[in-house]
């Protein structure tokens, strides 16, 4: 029985990428065995069920449960052959017993009402074309990529994301009109029907003229040599491509070294002349940054369209890099899936967030992806920033290559022209440049908010907590710190990511310490534990078992927060058992003496002979426990939690 919202396309289309994924070599389920994760639920269309189950008997993940979409099991057919824990999501719920495991939802089209019921289920919920995302990406290109970085080992590999404007924060108006209209390159010749306003802002305040829009967003015609797929050549009088590839600008006459970029239609040019593609812009942001005595050429090596994984690879596989070589790889897969499995291996600069309004770039994207000149200069400015910052354009095979590849160089603001990469230094001394141009302004009104609260004498001190919900844990915590200092900070986390919504659990906060006339309870913003400086954290329950480098966030803390308020000690709770958290104690223990701030670790209060915990009040909620969660948190928090629906 087919659901009357199912997609029958997008039905076909996740069945054909399940299959693709398997033929590679992957499983669907990918996603959680290398989050250390092997048990879930599925919840979702029957048909897909019946699918996913042929495909978890030959996975190393086990479904504990399948769970049919808002139905119970009495209105669909079920096949004989399904387990007892088959259920409809009604009777899940009617049981009122929560899942302990997290829940993959499989449907074909999108159903948020349905994603907030399973969100109050389980500990976690995955969309099917998330999961299948990232098992087609890791099958089809990240295990390609490993597999030629391991061919070069000395030729560093960078791996550069791609903005796309679905994914843009704060869209305005003429983004959101283009996301909306603009599908492809073909619609740019039907621009007579856009609004005259939309007209102005993509193309005509850039100065465009008919015929180099024609020219510059016309396909590029390609051809196979040998079986690799190259462009074909073209000339023209903003478009040229020469024995297989785009054309770069700015060439130096003599080189020490080659930067090959590999990558989609972005990366070639659609939309720009040859002068400012991203790879053009790259190279005059390297003719700035080298020494005179220095040179490197850049190549455009793009020929992949759309998620051709294969074409791009086999291209790569092709090249004989050395060790003056540098590779870019632009892609619109998030780097976080490098970081997570092959960090240590590559380089990865991820350009989405430089794209986020407001920002002084005007209005940059022709379509859905591609870039128009000044979107392309943003992101060659991006990359040339993390080549520098990573010693790159040195002398690279001087360079410690543990020290230069075990973590993500975040771009800095780019400049459409220009572009000169900053000053090298210490990583440990300079989060300036993980930082964009957007952001450190962000940063600094961040900044002068704090700097009139400054004690002008006296001892102070900070804690940065998430209080999820606020504990007698926490409350503990402050009153031991606030005697060690005379004024105290309380930093509660606001990136709204949490069980309890930040407005709820700052203001419990405040209630909570309302006897301490020496604390201060401020907001984090997005410079203190967000998805911006330590994105880890809120995913901390499903990767344990992984290494992590909170130093970003660490760093902004000591040069930046700490200064601004005149912080000399910085106060922690033990952690015995979140392995996330420790690395993240740790960094701070290593890093802040550095800037002058002191690390002070404090044992964790104990209730019933276990520590109190704000996941300890959550567990016991689900089971509306409140005897139980009275012996471990203030009144303010009781009545709080009493009073929810």
């Amino acid at each position: 029985m087919l659901d009357k919202r199912h997609n029958e396309a997008t039905y076909h289309l996740h069945l054909s990428r399940m299959i693709a994924i398997g033929e590679l070599g992957g499983s669907v389920f990918d996603f959680f065995y290398d989050r250390g994760i092997r048990t879930i639920s599925v919840c979702g269309e029957v048909e897909l069920l019946t699918y996913l189950r042929e495909l978890a008997y030959h996975s190393k993940i086990q479904v504990r449960r399948w769970i049919a979409d808002e139905r119970t099991t009495s209105t669909v057919y079920v096949p004989n052959r399904w387990p007892s824990e088959f259920s409809g999501l009604d009777e899940l719920e009617a049981a009122g017993q929560p899942l302990r495991e997290p829940i993959l939802m499989a449907l074909t089209y999108w159903d948020k009402g349905l994603y907030d019921r399973l969100k109050a289920l389980a500990p976690s919920v995955h969309t099917l074309n998330g999961v299948l995302t990232y098992g087609y990406e890791k099958s089809a290109l990240f295990a390609g990529l490993v597999r030629l970085k391991n061919k070069s080992p000395e030729t560093p590999f960078v791996i550069c994301r791609l903005p796309l404007l679905g994914q843009v924060k704060n869209m305005d108006d003429t983004e959101k009109y283009v996301l909306a209209n603009i599908h492809s390159s073909e619609a740019y010749h039907q621009r007579e029907t856009w609004p005259e306003a939309v007209v102005d802002k993509v193309f005509r305040v850039h100065g465009y003229s008919d015929d180099y829009v024609q020219e510059c967003t016309a396909r590029f015609p390609k051809t196979r040599k040998g079986g690799v797929l190259y462009c074909a050549d073209v000339r023209g009088s903003w478009v040229n491509t020469v024995n297989g590839f785009r054309l770069t600008t700015d060439l130096p006459d003599a080189s020490d070294g080659t930067v090959y970029v590999f990558g989609n239609s972005v990366i070639l040019g659609m939309g720009t002349d040859d002068a400012h593609t991203i790879p053009s812009f790259v190279q005059r942001g390297i003719n700035q940054a080298l020494p005179p005595e220095r040179s490197m050429s850049v190549v455009n090596m793009a020929n992949m369209g759309g998620k051709q994984f294969r074409d791009m690879l086999s291209l790569i596989d092709t090249q004989s890099f050395t060790e003056d070589d540098i590779v870019v790889v632009g892609i619109h897969s998030n780097p976080s899936y490098f970081k997570r499995l092959y960090g240590a291996e590559f380089i990865t600069c991820d350009t989405q967030s430089l794209f986020d309004r407001p920002h002084e770039f005007g209005d940059v994207f022709l379509d859905h992806a591609h870039l128009n000149s000044v979107g392309s200069g943003v992101v060659g400015a991006a990359i040339c920033t993390t080549l520098a910052h990573r010693g790159l354009l040195q002398d690279h095979r001087e360079q410690d290559r543990v020290g230069t590849t075990a973590t993500d160089a975040p771009p800095a603001q780019a400049v459409v022209e220009n572009t000169t990469p900053p000053d090298q230094g210490s990583s440990d001394a300079r989060p300036d440049s993980e930082l964009s141009g957007n952001e450190l302004k962000q940063l600094e009104a961040f900044l002068d908010t704090l700097k009139p609260l400054r004690p002008s004498e006296g001892s102070t001190g900070a804690i940065v907590m998430n209080c999820n919900p606020f504990t007698l844990g926490h409350r503990y915590l402050v009153e031991f710190a606030a005697k060690k200092v005379d004024s105290l900070f309380v930093f509660v986390v606001e990136e709204d990511k949490s069980f309890f919504p930040f407005a709820d659990r700052i203001e419990l906060v405040r209630k909570g310490v309302s006897h301490l006339g020496n604390v201060t309870v401020l907001p984090s913003g997005r410079f203190i534990i967000s998805s911006l400086t330590f994105d880890w954290y809120f995913d901390k329950e499903t990767i344990q078992d992984e290494v992590i480098d909170p130093s970003s966030d660490v760093r902004i803390f000591g040069e930046h927060i700490a200064p601004a308020l005149g912080i000399q000690v910085r106060f922690v709770g033990e952690e015995p058992f979140d392995q996330i958290t420790r690395q993240y104690n740790a960094t701070m223990a290593r890093l802040l003496p550095k800037y002058g701030v002191r690390v002070e670790i404090i044992p964790r209060l104990e209730s019933g002979g276990a520590a109190i915990s704000a996941s300890r009040v959550r567990a016991l909620l689900k089971e509306r426990d409140f005897a139980g969660i009275a012996d471990i948190v203030p009144d303010t928090t009781l009545d709080y939690l009493k009073a929810m629906k």
